[in-house]
């Protein structure tokens, strides 16, 4: 799953990559997108699995602790992520606004969640 969403999104090297939600498949989708090299945010509010996925060598946003869109406007200098992936399960409201902060023009936004994409 996690390799067919990132060829999907056909990422390219240096593009940059927000995955929201860092349990077992956003951490799977971020380190897949790392291996095609792009760079890479996981945006997770558990401390237990925010710690996992900087063990694996993942950079994590704690959403509960940081405003997501201004930490993706500084980090891409105000464009927005290239690529956005949605990798929990959560009401549609709560997936349109994840998607409006983190996404620059033209991000793809894929869900991993079947039945909840865009």
């Amino acid at each position: 799953m996690a390799v067919h969403d990132v060829g999907r999104a056909g990422l390219q090297d240096g593009e940059k990559v927000v995955v929201v939600g860092g349990g077992p498949v956003g951490v799977l989708i971020a380190l897949a997108a790392r291996a095609v090299g792009a760079e890479v945010r996981v945006v997770e509010p558990s401390a237990h699995r925010r710690l996992l996925a900087e063990e694996l060598g993942l950079i994590t946003w704690n959403p509960t602790g940081t405003n997501v869109s201004e930490r993706v406007g500084q980090w891409t200098a105000g464009a927005g992520a290239d690529v956005a992936s949605k990798a929990l399960a959560r009401p549609p409201g709560w997936t349109q606004r994840s998607k409006s902060s983190v996404c620059g023009a033209g991000c793809a936004w894929s869900s991993s969640i079947p039945g909840t994409a865009r």
